[in-house]
Parts: C-alpha cells; sequence; structure tokens
C-alpha cells in the first residue's frame, strides 16, 4: 500500500493536529507540516479565504515543491479558477466539510489535467467535494463543459466505466463527479439530473 504524505500548510498551529485527528483512521496517510512540503505527495493549504496571503502561500509551494495542491477555505468565488490552475489546485474542501477530504486528497492524486482546457477540468474535478459547500446554489446553467458532457452519455446510457473511458477519467472520479452534481443541484439519481438539464435546456 503506497503512502501519501500530506503538508499542512496554515497560519493556525493548531490546523496540523486537527488534520492529523480526521485522517488519523487512514493508514495510508502521513501528515507533516509545512516545512516538509518539499517531500510531499499533497500540500494541503487551509486558510479563511483565497486571499493574497492564500496566493502568497500558494506560490511558496508551487516554487518549492511538485505537490499536488488542495486548498481547504470557508469561502471561495469560482471566478478565481483560473488562478488557481496556475497554483497546481486540484481539489477544494470547505473547511466545514472535512469529512469530504480523503475523498479530495484520492482525487488530487488521481486527477490528470487534459491540454487546452485545465479550468473546465479543475471546476469538474471541484464540484465532486466542494461546490455545494462554498457558494450559493448553482443551476444546470453553470455546469462546466466536462459536467455537461457527462451529463450527455448518462442521457445516452452510458455506464459508470463507459463515461470514464470516453472522458479519460478514473471510475471514482466519474463517481464523485456524479455524486457532486446530485448533491450540488439536489437531485435524486442520474436519471433526474438528466431531466433536469434536459429542461434547463443543456442538452
Amino acid at each position: 500500500m503506497e503512502r501519501l504524505t500530506i503538508a499542512v500548510c496554515s497560519a493556525d498551529l493548531l490546523m496540523l493536529p486537527g488534520i492529523a485527528h480526521v485522517l488519523g483512521d487512514e493508514p495510508r496517510m502521513t501528515v507533516v507540516p509545512a516545512e516538509q512540503v518539499p517531500a510531499a505527495d499533497i500540500a494541503l493549504v487551509v486558510a479563511e479565504e483565497f486571499d493574497d496571503a492564500t496566493r502568497d502561500v500558494l506560490a511558496r509551494i508551487v516554487r518549492s515543491s511538485p505537490a499536488r495542491v488542495v486548498l481547504m477555505v470557508d469561502r471561495f468565488d469560482n471566478a478565481s479558477l483560473p488562478e488557481l490552475v496556475r497554483y497546481r489546485v486540484r481539489q477544494i474542501v470547505a473547511r466545514h466539510a472535512a469529512d469530504d477530504l480523503i475523498a479530495a486528497i484520492d482525487a488530487a492524486m488521481e486527477s490528470t489535467v487534459p491540454p487546452g482546457e485545465p479550468t473546465a477540468h479543475l471546476r469538474a474535478q471541484l464540484a465532486p467535494v466542494t461546490m455545494n459547500h462554498l457558494g450559493p446554489r448553482t443551476d444546470a446553467r453553470t455546469l462546466a463543459p466536462r459536467e455537461r458532457e457527462l451529463i450527455r452519455l448518462l442521457a445516452e446510457g452510458y455506464d459508470t466505466a463507459e463515461i470514464a473511458r470516453s472522458l479519460s477519467y478514473s471510475e471514482r472520479t466519474v463517481k464523485n463527479i456524479v455524486h457532486g452534481l446530485l448533491n450540488r443541484l439536489r437531485l435524486r439519481n442520474r436519471a433526474h439530473a438528466v431531466a433536469f438539464a434536459m429542461r434547463a435546456g443543456v442538452l
């Protein structure tokens, strides 16, 4: 079993033991302080919001480490997604939704960014774990291109494995995206998601 090293980067000194507690039952993951970020697999940046101080932390990580970045915040504006691409952020987790952290770390390790569409890909990667926590409820017209494509494939009867092959995602990522869409749009199941998108005119 491959172990992952999670470097916690936060101005709050109590955050390190807090994250260690959240991940304590996960034997694959080791939590270390920010000083060890150069050798970490994941840099977990914890902040109240995506502000200038958080940007400074992310910039230092990009300069010093190849780690994939997970951002854990209380507030986030989707308009900042292009900036996050530059900072190698693969997932966002709401601080009050710490139960999503393990799934976000796994998704960050699995994700690959297709050339030419990093922002759309990041939006799709973020959807499973955060968009329902960090802002107002969205409607189907705000779906990212990859999310629309996923729903289109659902409408055509594709199963999870077929969608994963078509979109070059892992099956786990497809399941996470579907789960995030259902939660974010408050839909009951995949069929309801397709019907909702059709009514909204995005299919």
